[in-house]
């Protein structure tokens, strides 16, 4: 074979130079530019016949760094941040929480910059989102720099946050769109090494101005951030091409075919290329209507791509980094390290040396090693430094405390830092990339202003930063178990391949799965639904019709049956349902604050405190009992009346100027709460198919545990604001969303099926039935099955409550279930333990301050909502009665180890104990009380019986509630009153495991059946039921 020379410089930018100018000249002929490709192949071998590697041109490495620019910018704001913070607490006088404020915002409003970058990138395509990146950084700075007042450097903190959530979403996806397969893994690790490249001149700078006027020396820190961004400004609109995938769901496969040519190898197919993208954006473009439905209706496969990319970001910040970058100097001046300025960002420079060292280090091996080693080793690592940390901050080793920081941070760049935005990149299908990144931006971001935000005061809660670096090990523990068992390789795989090779685990898993519902179909039964909700005179056999043209697209390409789940649809309504009870538990969550707050401004006695916290539980007993008279007369107008009267009860508490004013406004919200927690419930199964009724039951739930974390979120937040004022605003924000639902319930919302029918309007309760239900529901059955029902309830109407107080044994059997559980559910004390959370914290003496107090109630908020979330994806999978016997057992095991932890007076422990009771509530008897009351009561009984479920639901809990002080005072303390709330706990296990059913994916029907059989068996004479 003849020699031929190899490929020179000159050359190699001759055709970067060629790739360029057909970038910037798309109409050029495309000939022209394969002719450049073939002369340049001439001359691909080496002297010794060897072919040139196969990497990407040169020109994929300019755009890759174009577009890690972008995050370069971002990893400065991180780096100098850290700075300013410390500077500005000193020259303003900053508060921890203040400094919270400043260091966490930047996350949260990251975390929604990043869900609406979907909408940019998807419509301005990924260049020139970049561009607008820039505009709004470059304002968000210039506002910062030129401050006079925290409020208006909060202001240019927003800003900045929108532009961060914008870049950290579309810099990776960008670059995976544009890279060669191969070769994704290096390149897509860019944007990681520019953040931390950023970080590192942002500590450099930091360490340069440290000397000069601090009231200078902040604003030139953020100052000098703004070069980058108009740099990048500049290439964003002159030179980087558009993304090819983003260029051919426009249509303009020409110039994408241009962009591949000039991003990928000689040797690359780009016909192939073309054809495989094509294939996915053909379905995007079906599905390009369809908004977030395949994201929160997915199918098998996507559920575990969704459930990888998002957890991988999820993972990446509960280890704490952003705490530990955000906060590095404080922990070494706390851990005294070093005292002065200069010698505390000198230290923050290693940090951030070692961690742009180490992430370049594993950019290189990225693709030889594959991520998922990778990963493991790093998460591993990770916990290992984080336990070292904490060890050598409770001993006080100071030089220990430098070589664990910068060992945790060499692990992280090592694996987890880079390896998490490759993985969501790559696993994510095309038609849902964009949404999907979003999404993962968003968790990432609100897990790390969660953290950041609480740092200071919950590390002083738990009484040192030694035992909250503990705590974080632990959690990042838990990462690495997450890593072996869940994230597959992705090594060398082309996009398609990848999702292939998972739908095939998916299915050997699960020989029955079926292909996901198209977002067109999904989309138009939505649409179908809606038109005959707001026309329900319309002819009910048009609607057939319209359902029976959609049932010819209701199978795959090989002949698969559509998932047999509940439509978008049901999803919405229950969502509307839910928002009533995350308004309840708004309130419960704020009262815990203005409680706190009240007993120190109008010095209130134990007693006034008690029969404020009490009374609600006790008025909306009474409520529970006469929502089934406004229910059964008014059916779904009870949602509006239901908000008419809590935001009389609010406008009333806000303004009030006595004790007794206070009352009469909680009044109201205790009749609102009362009607709420009764319908609810009962709405979302009344309307929902059996097989995923248990599911969307819990959503209530899940809206509770939501709305007392809002309310947690927001006695933080204006802990510092005179007391005078703060406690009206605690209740003053609480009237937001009942607005949004009146309207609503009135607007949007359909009537329940059974109420319907029970007023002998068929035909619209059939519309709403095919809405709320899948194709393969026989509708028929299900009318006929609630007319059965209904007809016996017609027959009874004028029985009043005595089915209720002379039941049969069947009837009683279900009385004793539902409202067994109910009772269950509170007298185990959570009501206590949620509504003096702050108060038993104090006790405890883990935390004196009222914001640290409330950062621990936050912390108590979200692992309940946290816990409750993960109950709701088992409940149709596991039963309700495993997770209930599994909840109140692990509940008496925590409230034994509060009493415990109270007793001898560990801090530590009791907030340990207190937030493993609220997970375990959460985990079962929380949600399941709810679905099982609704479950198991006959229909001619159930709007009255689920009254007197809630009934006494709510008169246990104010039973307690307002005795727990002077009880608790009276035992001799709360750990005497909390050893006995575990006995009664404990019996409550026992009666899960002797009484209750299991009644998992069973119709109404099908479960009194069940029951009334059980019953026979036991008493074979036993009369019929109803």
């Amino acid at each position: 074979m003849a020699e031929v020379r190899p490929v020179t410089a000159v050359e190699d930018v001759q055709a970067t130079v060629n790739s360029l100018g057909a970038l910037f000249d798309v109409t050029q002929d495309v000939s022209e530019v394969s002719a450049s490709k073939d002369a340049r192949n001439e001359v691909s071998a080496s002297k010794d016949g060897r072919k040139l590697p196969d990497g990407p041109p040169l020109f994929m490495y300019l755009m890759a760094g174009c577009a890690a620019l972008n995050s370069t910018n971002i990893g400065f704001d991180i780096g100098a941040s850290t700075g300013v913070a410390l500077l500005l607490q000193e020259e303003w006088q900053l508060t921890d929480g203040q400094v919270g404020l400043f260091m966490g915002s930047f996350s949260f409003v990251a975390a929604f910059g990043g869900l609406s970058s979907q909408a940019v990138s998807d419509r301005l395509g990924r260049r020139w989102t970049f561009a607008v990146t820039q505009v709004v950084l470059l304002v968000g700075l210039a506002i910062m720099a030129s401050a006079v007042s925290f409020g208006m450097l909060m202001v240019g903190r927003v800003f900045v946050g929108l532009a961060v959530g914008f870049g950290l979403a579309v810099d990776p996806l960008y670059i995976t769109e544009l890279a060669p397969a191969q070769h994704r893994g290096r390149l897509t690790s860019w944007p990681e090494i520019a953040t931390n490249l950023g970080i590192l001149l942002g500590f450099v700078v930091n360490w340069a101005f440290a000397d000069i006027d601090h009231a200078i020396s902040w604003r030139l820190m953020l100052a000098v951030g703004g070069i980058l961004p108009i740099a990048l400004l500049v290439l964003s609109l002159k030179v980087m091409p558009e993304s090819p995938r983003w260029l051919i769901s426009k249509g303009r496969v020409e110039e994408a075919t241009l962009v591949l040519r000039s991003s990928h190898p000689q040797s690359e197919d780009i016909a192939a290329v073309v054809e495989a993208i094509q294939s996915e954006i053909s379905e995007e473009q079906l599905n390009e209507s369809s908004g977030w439905a395949p994201l929160f209706c997915p199918d098998k496969v996507t559920k575990r791509l969704l459930l990888i990319g998002i957890g991988v970001a999820f993972s990446q910040q509960i280890s704490g980094v952003d705490c530990v970058l955000a906060y590095s100097p404080t922990i070494f001046k706390r851990a005294h390290v070093a005292t002065s300025e200069q010698s505390l960002f000198a230290l923050t420079m290693l940090v951030g040396f070692t961690k742009t060292a180490f992430i370049v280090l594993a950019a290189c091996y990225m693709d030889t090693k594959g991520r998922r080693p990778l990963l493991i080793l790093s998460t591993t690592a990770m916990t290992v430094c984080l336990a070292t940390l904490a060890l050598a901050m409770g001993l006080d080793i100071s030089w220990l405390s430098v070589v664990a920081v910068c060992s945790y941070v060499a692990a992280f760049s090592l694996g987890m830092g880079p390896i998490t935005w490759i993985i969501a990149a790559e696993v994510f299908p095309s038609q849902i990339r964009a949404k999907a990144m979003s999404l993962a931006t968003f968790t990432n971001r609100m897990t790390s202003g969660m953290l950041t935000l609480t740092f200071l005061p919950l590390s002083d809660a738990m009484g040192g930063q030694a035992q909250y670096f503990g705590l974080l090990a632990v959690l990042t523990g838990l990462t690495a178990v997450f890593a072996c068992v869940v994230v597959p390789e992705t090594k060398q795989m082309t996009l398609e391949q990848l999702h292939q090779h998972i739908g095939r685990m998916v299915h050997r898993a699960d020989p029955q799965g079926v292909r996901p519902v198209t977002a067109v179909e999904e989309v138009q039964a939505t649409v179908n639904s809606l038109d005959a909700l707001y026309d329900v005179t319309q002819d009910v056999s048009e609607v057939s019709a319209s359902k029976d043209a959609r049932n010819e697209v209701s199978a795959s390409k090989d002949g698969r049956k559509l998932p047999d789940g509940p439509p978008l649809f049901m999803y919405l309504m229950a969502g509307c349902a839910a928002l009533n009870s995350t308004n309840i538990g708004f309130d419960i969550g704020a009262s815990t604050g203005v409680a706190l707050l009240l007993q120190e401004e109008w010095q209130l006695t134990d007693g006034q405190v008690g029969l404020f916290m009490g009374s609600l539980s006790f008025v909306a007993a009474f409520g529970g009992l006469f929502s089934q008279a406004v229910s059964d007369q008014l059916g779904r107008w009870t949602f509006a009346v239901t908000q008419v009267v809590l935001l009389v009860g609010l406008s009333i508490k806000a303004s009030a100027v006595s004790f007794g004013m206070l009352m009469v406004g909680r009044v109201f919200v205790g009749l609102a709460v009362g009607f709420g927690l009764a319908v609810d419930p009962l709405y979302i199964t009344e309307l929902a198919p059996a097989q995923h009724r248990g599911r969307l039951t819990s959503w209530p739930e899940i809206a509770i545990n939501l709305g007392i974390l809002l309310g947690f979120v927001v006695n933080w937040a204006f802990a510092d604001i005179d007391h005078a004022i703060s406690w009206r605003l605690m209740i003053a924000v609480g009237g937001i969303l009942p607005i949004a639902l009146l309207v609503l319930s009135l607007k949007v919302m359909p009537e329940s099926p059974r109420w319907l029918i029970s007023k002998g309007r068929v035909e619209q309760a059939t519309l709403v039935l095919r809405s709320s239900h899948r194709e393969s529901e026989d509708i028929a059955a299900v009318v006929e099955a609630i007319q059965s029902e209904i007809s016996e309830e017609q027959l009874n109407e004028s029985s009043g409550w005595a089915p209720l107080f002379c039941p049969d044994k069947v009837t009683k059997r279900l009385l004793l279930i539902g409202i067994g559980v109910a009772f269950s559910q509170q007298i185990s004390g959570v009501d206590c333990v949620l509504a003096y959370s702050p108060t038993i914290f104090k006790r405890a003496h883990v935390a004196t301050s009222d914001q640290s107090l409330f950062a621990l109630t936050m912390l108590v908020g979200f692992t309940k909502t946290a816990f409750i979330v993960l109950a709701a994806c088992y409940m149709d999978t596991k039963g309700r009665r495993p997770l209930l016997i599994l909840s109140t057992s692990a509940m008496t095991v925590c409230l034994a180890t509060l009493a415990l932890a109270m007793g001898l007076d560990i801090s530590w422990l009791s907030v340990v104990a207190v937030c493993s009771y609220v997970a375990a509530f959460s985990l079962g008897i929380g949600p399941i009380t709810w679905i099982i009351a609704a479950e198991v009561f006959p229909s001619q009984i159930r709007a009255k019986a689920m009254s007197l479920a809630t009934f006494t639901n709510r008169l246990t809990s104010g039973m307690l509630t307002l005795t727990f002080l002077p009880l608790s005072d009276a035992m001799g303390g709360q750990a005497q009153y909390f050893g006995l709330l575990a006995v009664l706990t404990g019996l409550t296990a026992v009666f899960a495991c002797a009484v209750v059913p299991e009644t998992k994916q069973l119709t109404l029907e099908q479960l009194h059946q069940h029951i009334g059989r059980m019953v026979h068996r036991a008493d074979p004479q036993g009369e019929s039921r109803i």
